[in-house]
């Protein structure tokens, strides 16, 4: 491990409050490499930080990609996986805020997801779909967009029957 991804580390472990990280954060701890940014904030995504203090991480993890080997992930698979039993959704709120979460585990911008979606899902759509608050009518984008954040065709059909089910 360089000295520049130990000092992105430590900074994370402070950010933490003192606090043991644990599960995905845990395993992004124990590596030896910089994982793609898109995984820490992710991992990160419910622990609250300053502003000041999330800038000076970004700064190290940079400095430590440059320092070591370039981050790289397979394009086909998000970067936090989503089980199955987190696919579950009784509202409409539930199913965004679902749709909201594997986009964030997926690691992709809405823009890139729109990109390798092509014209099927435009961006406005991608972004219409996740904020503005009701259920989105178009399955096949549904579908789409859950397809290009990285989900198993299991899964995918998993979000569909929820999708069908608050119609």
């Amino acid at each position: 491990m360089t000295p520049e991804l130990e000092r992105f580390h430590t900074l994370i472990r402070t950010a933490a409050g003192g606090h043991r990280p644990a599960g995905h954060l845990a395993v992004l701890l124990a590596q030896d490499e910089p994982a793609p940014w898109p995984q820490y904030t992710a991992a990160m995504f419910e622990m609250t930080i300053e502003l000041n203090v999330k800038r000076a991480m970004r700064q190290a993890w940079q400095e430590a990609v440059r320092k070591g080997a370039p981050p790289r992930r397979r394009k086909s698979q998000p970067l936090i996986p989503t089980s199955s039993d987190e696919l579950d959704a009784s509202t409409v709120a539930e199913f965004l805020a679902l749709l909201k979460k594997i986009r964030l585990r997926s690691g992709l911008s809405l823009p890139k997801i729109a990109g390798l979606a092509g014209p099927a899902l435009p961006r406005s759509q991608a972004y219409s779909m996740l904020n503005r608050g009701t259920l989105p009518t178009k399955p096949e984008q549904v579908r789409l967009f859950v397809t290009t954040c990285g989900l198993p065709e299991p899964q995918v059909a998993q979000v569909m029957e929820l999708w069908a089910r608050l119609q």
